[in-house]
């Protein structure tokens, strides 16, 4: 009999384990979903994964934590609870007393957890742990992800022009470039009188800029490029202005997750700019490494890289200095100017280019420069980051390089913050903000475009005064000409899902290089 207890003892304890990581699986799928839409906007699987197989050195430890607090504790205890009630694996009860007013009669209630509860517990368990996952995938959208990836396209390969083939003519004397990658800059922060989403001036200095230089929009106020996935976080939005390309996920990642190799076979402006003798520099406050950047930079270019680990290395920061995602950018505007003047200084043109990271989200970094001006913490760091690049801006227009300088400024990809655009006015289209100074081209129409990022890449070197024949560049058009972008040849919705079904060409030609 009592080897029949204890028999009984074990199975109702192994019962209980089965059921705590069932539920407890089930919920930190449902939180962890959540947790991703709340802090990085609604992504598709493919951009999950991607961000998964990346290198993950230098992301900020604020998000790490952030995560483990949000997703772990809630969803650990009530495994154990529900587990508990349902298994029951100490046999034990809850006793309640009840006095019978009338005749003052104690009646005992007894509450434990057997016959059919027990019976099924692990069923309810696994239904638990089956619907989790369920709510997980539907929330990212991973069955419209799968019906897409069964349906190959040649849209890429029917559209890409290739760079490597182009017909590109420099000026006699060629032009810097100085490209700015605000992070998570948008339209969206501007005033609605400008063509932005806010009622409050936010960004004043960046406004006065796109309306005194040029700015490619896709209304007849201020605007910008709209957001496809595969260009909608900082390493993929890199790759879309500098290459022209999403960054899509090939059926066999082996490529991503080994990261030694980033897009081979792509051609983009570093790779153009470095064979016409440029010096070339990216600049990120925070550790290079991060998403592959590094990668992306220094095999399409040859950049020297600038980061948060040189900041350390060289002297600029303290060796134990960690703030942010590695250092505000009030540090990093300072060796900005201090590389640029180096670049400036050699008789080759430059190419210097740098990504800031105080605006990025969720609230931003609040810098000993910040003010506390609006009520609340993100609106403020967006007016510190404003008065920052125009400080910086300003600096550049008094160097005796300046004139022979193009300055491009944007954002990198639409901000991730997913209650902070919640007041924008009813079919407002978000885009990313960006600014040309010094363009060596002028402009056939620069209103009621539509565009992404992609278009950037020949945009940038038509700025530069360099004449591309044909006007594209990988999937990308220059904005400077008359030439209707892809989206407005076929419409937004389906470039937008053309480009991101699988391509043979995209994993064959451009991921591995063959």
């Amino acid at each position: 009999m009592k080897k029949r207890e204890n028999e009984s003892l074990a199975g109702r304890v192994a019962k209980c384990i089965g059921i705590f990581f069932c539920v407890a699986l089930g919920l930190i799928a449902v939180r962890s979903a959540l947790w991703v839409t709340d802090n990085f906007g609604l992504i598709n699987p493919e951009q999950l994964l991607l961000n998964v197989l990346m290198p993950a050195e230098g992301v900020s430890t604020d998000f790490v934590a952030d995560y483990l607090a949000t997703c772990l504790p809630l969803p650990l205890v009530v495994a154990a609870v529900v587990a508990i009630c349902l298994a029951d694996p100490l046999g034990l009860a809850l006793k309640v007393q009840r006095k019978n007013k009338k005749n003052g009669q104690i009646k005992q209630f007894v509450f434990s957890c057997n016959g059919a509860v027990r019976r099924w517990g692990l069923a309810i368990g696994i239904l638990l742990l089956v619907g989790g996952l369920g709510f997980g995938m539907l929330h990212l959208e991973l069955p419209e992800y799968l019906k897409n990836r069964a349906s190959p396209s040649s849209f890429i390969e029917d559209h890409y022009a290739d760079p490597k083939q182009a017909e590109l003519t420099f000026p006699e004397q060629k032009r810097n470039l100085i490209y700015i990658y605000l992070e998570s800059v948008e339209t969206s922060f501007l005033t609605q009188e400008v063509g932005g989403g806010k009622q409050v001036e936010l960004m004043p200095g960046l406004t006065a800029l796109a309306q005194e230089h040029l700015n490619f929009s896709n209304t007849e106020k201020l605007g910008g490029a709209v957001q496809i996935n595969g260009t909608n976080w900082t390493i993929a939005a890199m790759t879309a202005h500098s290459l022209g390309v999403p960054l899509k996920l090939p059926v066999s990642s082996d490529a991503y997750a080994a990261y030694e190799d980033f897009l081979p076979g792509a051609w983009g402006i570093g790779d153009i700019l470095a064979a016409h003798g440029y010096n070339q520099m990216l600049m990120v406050g925070s550790n290079a490494a991060y998403g592959g950047r590094d990668n992306l930079y220094t095999q399409h270019g040859n950049y020297d890289i600038w980061d948060y680990v040189t900041a350390k290395d060289s002297g600029h920061i303290p060796p134990d200095y960690l703030v942010w995602w590695g250092m505000e950018d009030q540090k990093l505007y300072s060796a900005a100017k201090e590389q640029i003047l180096g670049l400036a200084s050699r008789p080759e043109p430059f190419n210097f280019t740098m990504l800031t990271v105080d605006t990025h989200h969720i609230g931003g970094y609040f810098c000993d420069l910040c003010r506390q001006e609006h009520g609340d913490q993100f609106s403020d760091v967006m007016s510190c980051a404003d008065r920052q690049i125009c400080e910086f801006i300003t600096w550049l227009s008094e160097q005796e390089f300046y004139e022979n300088t193009t300055v491009i400024i944007t954002g990198d990809h639409l901000s991730m913050d997913p209650t902070y655009f919640e007041d924008l006015p009813q079919g407002y289209v978000r885009t990313t903000l960006n600014v040309f100074i010094n363009a060596a081209a002028t402009p056939v129409n620069v209103h009621n475009r539509l565009f992404t990022t992609m278009d950037m890449f020949p945009t940038a070197l038509a700025a530069l005064g360099v004449q591309i024949r044909g006007d594209r560049l990988a999937l990308g058009t220059n904005l400077f000409s008359q030439e209707a972008t892809w989206p407005e040849i076929y419409g937004l919705e389906k470039f937008k899902t053309e480009v991101l079904r699988p391509s043979s060409f995209y994993d064959q030609k451009l991921l591995y290089g063959q």
